[in-house]
């Protein structure tokens, strides 16, 4: 089931009278489209396939976009703004560490509540209700052109877990004419989505899986597209094209993932990909395109580790699957390999793409294809070639542990080469709490197997650096969120953030995200415990490798569930770090309503660490696990059950 529903005004919003002869005027020119010749649709930019398989075509939209890559433009049109995951929005003018810690910010406008949706709980067999959760990160896009308006304005993109993906206007101060703040432009459910059993003790354990990854979007192509995921109760997975200007589903889309479409071109089987009303499979990842926007990376992971990690890529020209990659070649429906970072896939500047992995079974160990525990590197191009491969000397200790490295995404930064031997790196962590720096040019080649199992820290391929971990009692990767655990029967997960970059053209950082346990609970049990920001340096001096130290950090806050940090600052000056807790060690149960405590919004000083603002404990609405804001132009943007806009008191 697919319902599209442009530009409905929500009753919450008022549109005045102006704006109501603007949702006319889309309307006459949609149907004007569809009524003309073929030849002057498609001069109009719709395709005589959408006016005949929609009942509302796929107008153009237009936006002032060179074929350049989106920091550049002032968009976010993926998540972090960046294919190689940087964490790092350069470009904020307006929020600096000082006017927000003299004024704080204010809620600038909220969008109505997002859909809820109503569907049979499995386990009971009644019906239910579920209020919306959006696991996306807000996409925004500036300077568009929508039909029907004669003035350009800024877009903010939305999804939720119950299948709707949303354009909301949020204009800047700039934007003239625009309709007000947090108007529904549009909405379309892409699916009708399965209702599935999620992980830990919630109340209400059932939740619906359908947008569970943030989209990404190609401003170049026409018409302007966002690509999303949605799992169907019957169809199962299906990659979307959908047009940025009313929502529809382009002409060929949706993909359908399934096993069928995916052996045949696998470059790691065999494997499984089993979808079923248990949400096996499960696509949390952020997606992410090729540099010349013809491919489309889709991650995928297992629910309550009952399945395998995969790697697909859709060509977005001719809307199929061309190649996919089993994170093990096994058929046991178990976790191995699973793709499920959120920030996905990242993309180097000569088109290779990395991805982290989770657990492999306990006791594979070097099994040939097997590739649990690991940074992946492929090939650019339309066939998934693994060329390098990175995993940590103790992989079986954390396989034992459940301390998956895929929580943490890798962050590709690219230094001076005159300053380091080692300038082309890759940055992730883990469950163990354990941040690795990687040279991403020096990848093991050894590539149909992992290296065996080891105990000893200076055999680790991570650049160690000469500084002894106390952990160790030796060189080894650097242990952020302690205290480190090697062969426990089960850690208690440490990080499952992504790190960000920034660099003050001088020195260069990594800030991170994660739980530091104390022995604060009854009988010693290790409990959140500050410090759970910090910020890590690269070191580097010219002919020399890169390595991290742990270089401040924020000692107040006992995060719960830490977003991923996200970096904002005036070039190379006044840095500001935004995190999201979840406030709730299961806030993935969104179902739970009123037992899941609210997220809290918080922005931080890159520079002294200290935190200057915060939202109040019930403002933020229901959140799921591991959301990030959205920072542009002076604008704090939160996706939970609404989306909400925050600034400063003056704007």
């Amino acid at each position: 089931m697919k319902r599209r529903e442009p530009m409905k005004m929500d009753a919450e919003i008022e549109p005045n009278q102006a704006f109501r002869h603007t949702v006319a005027a889309l309307a006459r020119r949609a149907a004007l489209r569809c009524a003309a010749p073929a030849g002057l649709a498609l001069a109009l930019g719709a395709s005589t396939a959408a006016c005949l398989s929609s009942p509302s075509s796929a107008p153009d939209v237009q936006t002032s976009r060179a074929a350049a890559d989106s920091p550049h433009d002032g968009d976010i049109v993926t998540i972090t703004g960046s294919r190689s995951r940087s964490g790092w929005n350069s470009s904020e003018h307006t929020l600096s560490p000082s006017a927000v810690g003299a004024a704080g910010l204010t809620q600038q406008w909220q969008s109505p509540v997002l859909d809820s949706f109503t569907g049979m709980n499995p386990a009971t067999g009644t019906t239910d209700t579920y209020p919306p959760t959006a696991w996306a990160s807000p996409l925004v896009v500036k300077n568009v052109l929508m039909p029907g308006f004669a003035s350009r304005f800024t877009v903010l993109v939305t999804a939720t877990g119950n299948g709707f993906i949303y354009a909301i206007s949020a204009p800047s101060v700039n934007d003239v004419g625009a309709p007000p703040a947090g108007t529904i432009l549009w909405k379309t459910q892409l699916t009708t989505p399965a209702i599935v059993r999620g992980t830990g003790s919630a109340v209400h354990p059932f939740f619906p899986i359908g947008v569970l990854s943030t989209p990404v979007i190609d401003v170049t192509a026409r018409p302007a597209r966002i690509y999303v995921t949605s799992a169907d109760a019957t169809a199962g997975w299906q990659v979307f094209a959908v047009s940025l200007a009313d929502g529809s589903v382009l002409p060929g889309w949706p993909v359908t993932i399934n096993d069928g479409v995916l052996e045949p071109v696998n470059q790691n089987g065999p494997g499984s990909f089993t979808f079923d009303v248990n949400g096996r499979v499960v696509q949390r990842s952020a997606l992410n395109l090729s540099r010349d926007r013809s491919l489309l990376y889709v991650p995928f992971g297992g629910l309550r580790d009952l399945a395998a990690g995969w790697m697909v890529v859709v060509d977005t020209n001719a809307a199929a699957v061309v190649s996919s990659f089993s994170g093990a070649a096994m058929t046991r429906q178990i976790a191995n390999a699973g793709m499920w970072g959120q920030f996905g896939a990242a993309v180097d500047d000569d088109g290779t793409m990395f991805m982290t992995t989770g657990n492999s079974p306990v006791g594979l160990g070097p099994t040939p294809h097997v590739y649990g525990e690991s940074l992946l590197a492929f090939a650019p191009g339309s066939t998934l070639g693994l060329t390098g491969r990175y995993t940590p000397f103790n992989y079986c200790d954390m396989e034992a542990q459940d301390t998956d490295l895929s929580g943490a995404a890798p962050v590709l930064i690219t230094l001076d080469p005159t300053t380091t031997s080692t300038p082309r790196l890759a940055v992730l962590g883990s469950k163990q709490g354990n941040v690795y720096l990687v040279d991403r040019s020096n990848l093991s080649s050894v590539l149909n197997t992992r290296q065996g199992c080891s105990e000893d820290p200076t055999t680790d391929l991570s650049l160690l650096g000469t500084n002894v971990q106390a952990q160790f009692g030796t060189v080894g990767p650097l242990n952020v969120f302690g205290p480190y655990q090697a062969s426990a029967t089960k850690v208690i997960s440490r990080m499952h953030t992504t790190p960000a970059f920034f660099t003050d053209s001088v020195n260069n950082y990594v800030y991170v995200t994660g739980n530091t346990k104390a022995p604060t609970g009854v009988g010693g049990a290790l409990l959140d415990s500050p410090p759970d920001i910090f910020r890590l340096k690269i070191n580097i001096s010219p002919g020399q490798p890169a390595f991290l130290t742990a270089d401040a950090e924020e000692t107040t806050l006992a995060l719960l569930n830490p977003s991923s940090p996200v970096v904002t600052s005036d070039g190379s000056t006044n840095p500001m770090l935004w995190v999201i807790d979840a406030e709730s060690s299961l806030a993935e149960m969104a179902a739970d309503g009123v037992n899941i405590a609210h997220p809290i919004l918080y922005a931080v000083d890159g520079t002294t660490m200290t935190v200057l603002w915060h939202t109040a404990v019930d403002e933020l609405g229901q959140g799921a696990k591991f959301i990030t804001p959205t920072v542009n132009e002076g604008q704090v943007f939160v996706a939970t059950d609404r989306v909400l806009s925050y600034g400063l008191p003056s704007q």
